[in-house]
């Protein structure tokens, strides 16, 4: 192959080193090897199959005559060296084999590790060289972490070479593992179990081997584990079942580590163990004691996890009483008293709930009743809230109550035993008292009385002792139920000479009723005996089948048999006694008999002072009962004289100006207690005269309109009232309202503008609070007015002039407010600017009423505005009719109603409201404009009466007390009744007085102070309702 460009390999040319090598194969072909480069070819001319080598030249070509570009020349002298001659008789085909064994490729060692370097190469024809990074037999570099090359190069005696390279990690020992601890169940009972989940992870760089888990709390999770590889897990999982001991938040961690030293502890896996029920008390024990058992057990052998908060006492499975947790008893005094045993248990309790139940007992309950402890046959007895006892059957047959222990009454032989009952129609043959005697043998038990629920059935009674007879109705069926309850009082005593008192329901007989009773003998058993039919052998019998009540009470007994009742002495009062009015006089009595005196109770206890609070006839009754029920009363009769009196007489005026001030209230009110004893109400003159009681009192004084304060008379000062004598008391009240006054005239000529309207207007939205009309010299007076700032405008309602507003403004917002003084009378002089007044013509009428009732309103000032530019036309005020007529041109305009009196709001017409006007319908005249206005004020009224006798109060003063203070006041009529007018919408709070003193004031809706008092809504236009029975 020549170069297609002769130019291309023109010199000079560098030195250069070449290798040649040519060998046959078997077959013929030559491989031919330029610089290291292998090529099978038939390069050799004319080798076309196997030959031999016979000759070797080693030629060296040049051109002498340069017959192309890029041959060299050569004339002699030039040199070339030839160097490594060798040659063979076997053509070998193959590179070199090189085995490296150490490092193996992908091999990772530890840092510093001493590792010697293993390797060989091979070939056919031998090894000219075999060389790696560092000799065979020699330690590889471990001296740097990362990754690391190894390579042997071998070359053949041929010239073939082959590389062989392996790569190795060099690392720096770093075992380490991680332990994750995970729980499926957040919350469980103890007992209950729960499943653990460890994952143990190779979280280092070098294999784990000897791994181990340590879990203290769950130890299923723990021992050996399988070896690691680098980046490696495994999860090992586990249940544990907890214990009472486990109550509460139970925090568990395991620990791995492995034969590396690697080491690691899990995470906190928590869980929440709540305790379980205890386990059931044991020994439990009811023992009776009379009407009450002991109950007592053990403790549980388990308390669940939590401590015992204490003990659920069930009687016949109701729960009765929770002891705390250290109690292990309980005393029962709440058992019903029956035939029947009661059944009891325990539970232990803790936060869990309760737990199973103990062993039962049983025990009999005895009823304590009136001291004594009684038996029960065939019923169960509770003692009711009246102190009595309810016994009911549980069976059929007859029940009783039957006292324990022989009663301790027989020493002076007059033994006396008394009860009552109701029967509720359910009984037989009613109800029996028996008592045992020391008489024959063969009749111990002696029937002491028997009643029924009706009345044509009971005994026949005879004086003979042999003789007792019960008569049954002549007709069977006389007494067939239902029949009514009945209550019944059965009383037996023995008189000394063995005659038997019986008391049959308040009717009493001496007898020798008791069977056999034909001597003296001792009560030594006492039974209650409640019979009912089973058979019903006569219509009126009651069968029972149980489930039925009768009732007990009013047991006594008694050693002493009393037949008489008690005896009261009265010593005060004395009977037909005269006492003065409010004397203090002590009662003074007692009640004496012959057993006891039960109760002994007068009008009032005896040492407390009876009534003389009025005079009068009075009477005093003393009552007394003894033991055995006899009553006895005693009454007195006495008379309480007319009560003494004292005068407090004064004068009210008006602070600063020492105006009188009428229709004051005078209130006078005791210094003790501020009971208000008398009171009066000033006349024009301002002067009062109090009646009152001797006394000390404070002087509280009543302004109903409101224009004065209300207060105490000085810090206050006691007033002393005496017998018949007469107390000046004058006072200077400081008034709360003021006035404005002063004189509209004409601003050019000062002549006064008579007719002219004034008008006091509030602040925003600037609403009218009163409206006068000038005199005939253009003076105004705006009277009680509130202390405070007011504008006010003066207004021509003929037209004539503007309209003007203090000082000298068109219109309010940009005037100045005039300042009223309380007591004073500010000026405010209204001065106002000609007008051309609008022709009239034409009429515009009208009636303005009231939107509550209907009512025609009188006193509205009506006012015509142009309703082109608001300018004041005309003004009129309507009639007692209401009416209003205004002579104005014909056109449009705007109406304004003000109630001059403020009692109704102001509007526009069609019911526009205050700040409306722009949205106010224009009135065309002529035509007509009728209005009415919404009330700003309502009514309350009622009626005052005695709270004894219902009687009415007349006089009596009736006070509304607003926000602000007193608003309005009333007088009651002869009927008691009142009415408070045109009182400002809001709420109040009413106060009722007696102005003579005799009943207490109060304050709606009966309460004794201001404070606690109950508010009342007037409405707009309502009438409310407050009525009030005045106590003594």
């Amino acid at each position: 192959m020549y170069p297609a460009d002769d130019h291309a390999c023109v010199g000079p040319r560098p030195d250069s080193d070449h290798s040649l090598y040519v060998g046959q194969r078997s077959d013929g072909t030559v491989d031919y090897l330029a610089d290291g480069d292998w090529h099978t070819t038939t390069f050799l001319k004319d080798a076309t199959g196997p030959f031999a080598f016979k000759d070797v030249l080693l030629r060296w070509r040049c051109n002498p005559t340069g017959a192309v570009a890029w041959e060299q020349q050569c004339t002699g002298g030039e040199t070339v060296t030839f160097d490594d001659f060798s040659m063979g008789a076997h053509h070998d085909e193959d590179p070199p084999e090189v085995t490296l064994t150490t490092p193996p490729d992908g091999v990772t060692y530890y840092k510093d590790l001493v590792v010697v370097a293993d390797f060989a190469c091979a070939d056919a024809s031998g090894m000219a060289s075999c060389t790696g990074d560092v000799a065979d037999g020699a330690p590889i570099d471990t001296s740097t972490d990362g990754e690391h090359e190894f390579t042997v190069t071998g070359v053949d005696n041929q010239g073939q070479e082959t590389t062989v390279t392996h790569t190795y990690d060099v690392i720096t020992p770093a075992p380490a593992l991680t332990i994750t601890k995970s729980v499926d169940e957040t919350t469980v009972v103890a007992g209950a179990g729960l499943h653990y989940h460890l994952t143990v992870a190779n979280a280092g760089n070098v294999p784990l081997t000897g791994l181990g888990v340590v879990d203290p709390n769950a130890p299923s999770c723990a021992g050996p584990i399988a070896n690691l590889a680098v980046g490696a897990s495994t999860t090992v999982s586990c249940a544990y079942t907890t214990t009472t001991g486990d109550v509460g938040l139970r925090a568990n961690a395991a620990a791995a580590m492995s034969a590396e030293y690697a080491f690691a502890l899990s995470n906190i896996a928590t869980s929440t163990v709540t305790p379980a029920l205890p386990g059931a008390p044991t020994g439990l024990t009811a023992t009776e004691d009379a009407s009450t058992v002991d109950v007592a057990w053990t403790a549980p052998a388990s308390n669940g996890g939590s401590p015992i908060t204490g003990y659920a006492v069930y009687r016949d499975d109701v729960l009765i009483h929770t002891t705390d947790g250290s109690t292990l008893g309980y005393h029962d005094t709440g058992a019903a008293a029956s035939s029947a045993a009661h059944t009891y248990k325990v539970r232990a309790q803790n936060v869990a709930g309760a737990g199973p139940a103990s062993n039962s007992d049983t025990a009999i309950v005895d009823l304590t009743w009136k001291g004594e402890v009684w038996d029960v046959l065939n019923g169960t007895a509770v003692v009711n809230g009246d102190g009595g006892v309810d016994l009911t059957r549980l069976g059929p047959g007859q029940s009783w109550l039957h006292l324990v222990g022989q009663p301790d009454i027989n020493d002076d032989h007059t033994p006396w035993v008394e009860f009552s009952y109701t029967d509720n129609g359910t009984s037989y043959q009613g109800i029996d008292m028996f008592i045992d005697s020391t008489r024959p043998v063969d009749d111990p038990r002696l029937q002491a009385g028997s009643l029924f629920a009706c009345g044509a059935l009971g005994y026949a009674r005879y004086n003979v002792p042999e003789v007792e007879q019960i008569v049954y109705p002549a007709d069977d069926h006389a007494c067939v139920g239902p029949r009514p309850a009945v209550s019944h009082t059965v009383y037996a005593g023995q008189r000394s000479d063995g005659t038997v008192d019986y008391l049959a329901d308040g009717d009493l007989h001496t007898t020798t009723f008791l069977k056999d009773a034909t001597g003296p003998f001792d009560f030594k058993d006492v039974i209650l005996r409640w019979r009912c039919g089973t058979t019903t052998p006569a219509p009126w019998v009651v069968p029972c089948s149980g489930g039925e009540t009768v009732t007990f009470d009013n047991f006594t007994m008694g050693d002493d048999h009393d037949v008489v009742g008690p005896h009261i002495t009265i010593a005060t009062p004395a009977d037909g006694a005269t006492y003065a009015f409010g004397q203090p006089v002590l009662a003074d009595y007692s009640c004496t008999d012959d057993t006891a005196v039960a109760s002994c109770s007068g009008d009032v206890a005896d040492g407390e002072a009876i009534d003389t609070s009025a005079e009068g006839e009075r009477e005093f009754t003393v009552v007394a009962e003894d033991s055995l029920g006899h009553e006895t009363s005693a009454t007195h009769h006495y008379t309480v004289g007319a009560p003494p009196t004292g005068h407090a007489v004064g004068t009210v005026t008006a602070s600063g100006s020492g105006d009188p001030l009428a229709g004051f209230w005078v209130v006078a009110l005791r210094t003790d207690d501020y009971r208000l004893l008398g009171g009066d109400i000033t006349d024009a003159q301002g002067d009062f005269d109090l009646v009152a009681a001797p006394g000390d009192y404070f002087l509280y004084l009543v302004d109903a309109s409101g224009d004065h304060a209300s207060g105490f008379v000085g810090a206050p000062d006691v007033v002393s009232v005496t017998p018949g004598g007469s107390t000046t008391v004058d006072a200077a009240i400081a008034p709360t309202h003021g006035s404005v006054v002063g004189t509209i005239t004409d601003a050019a000529s000062g002549n006064p503008i008579a007719g002219a309207w004034a008008l006091a207007i509030g602040g925003e939205p600037y609403g009218p609070e009163r409206l006068v009309v000038a005199a005939g010299d253009g003076t105004y007076t705006l009277p009680s007015m509130a202390a405070g700032d007011h504008n006010i405008g003066w207004i021509d309602p003929t037209g004539a002039h503007a309209t003007r507003f203090a000082p000298d403004s068109m219109d309010v917002p940009s005037s100045t407010p005039v300042v009223v003084a309380p007591g004073a009378a500010t000026g405010a002089d209204g001065a106002l600017p000609s007008q051309t007044a609008a022709p009239g013509g034409a009429t515009l009428t009208g009636t303005v009423t009231d939107s509550a009732t209907g009512d025609p309103l009188a006193g509205v000032h009506v006012f015509a505005l142009q309703a082109a530019d608001y300018t004041m036309a005309r003004g009129a005020i309507t009639n007692g009719a209401g009416e209003y007529s205004l002579d104005v041109a014909p056109g449009d305009y705007d109406l304004a109603f003000v109630d001059s009196a403020g009692a109704h709001s102001m509007e526009w017409f069609e019911d526009q409201p205050l700040d409306g006007l722009a949205d106010a319908t224009a009135v065309s005249v002529p035509g007509t404009a009728d209005a009415d206005l919404d009330p700003l004020t309502g009514a309350v009224g009622g009626t005052v009466t005695d709270e004894g006798s219902g009687d009415p109060v007349a006089g009596a003063w009736v006070l509304a007390i607003g926000r602000n203070g007193p608003t309005g006041g009333a007088i009651t009529a002869a009927d008691g009744t009142y009415a408070l007018a045109e009182l400002p919408v809001g709420d109040y709070r009413l106060a009722f007085i007696d102005g003579t003193g005799g009943h207490r004031h109060e304050y709606w809706d009966d309460h004794a102070g201001f404070a606690d008092s109950d508010l009342l809504a007037v409405t707009s236009g309502g009438s409310a309702t407050a009525d009030a029975a005045l106590g003594h």
